[in-house]
């Protein structure tokens, strides 16, 4: 549900954790994969970044 953009807190709710902490240690890890597509979303890796 994380990856597919459902707020931590929703989860949390849904999984009957006391805290959104328990539901982010355990599962809240981002894999390379996670995090590469939230960078192109955001317009990295585009091939138009700034060089210096």
């Amino acid at each position: 549900m994380l990856r597919d953009g459902v707020p931590i807190e929703v989860v949390s709710k849904l999984l009957g954790h006391s805290s959104v902490t328990t539901t982010l240690s355990v599962y809240g890890h981002l894999t390379a994969e996670d995090a590469r597509r939230e960078l192109e979303k955001a317009g990295w890796f585009t091939g138009r970044e700034v060089s210096w």
